[in-house]
């Protein structure tokens, strides 16, 4: 289970965070706070570059490995 949790952790931060980047109304540090300051605190188009960069590491890694198998 740790496995799954660390996952999901990981999952639901990164989520929050990136849309903290993109939408004024999201409250990255609620309850304790209202206020995003991470609001356009890095260009949108930088912003969606790291995610493409991400999506084809991952692309990368997962036909690299997928190759690895024997069936």
């Amino acid at each position: 289970y740790g496995a799954t949790a660390a996952g999901a952790l990981l999952a639901a931060t990164s989520h929050v965070g990136l849309d903290a980047l993109f939408h004024a109304d999201v409250a990255p540090l609620a309850p304790w706070s209202d206020a995003n300051p991470l609001y356009l605190a890095v260009p949108r188009w930088a912003t969606e570059l790291g995610c493409v960069a991400c999506a084809v590491l991952a692309m990368l890694v997962f036909f690299r490995q997928l190759g690895k198998v024997n069936c």
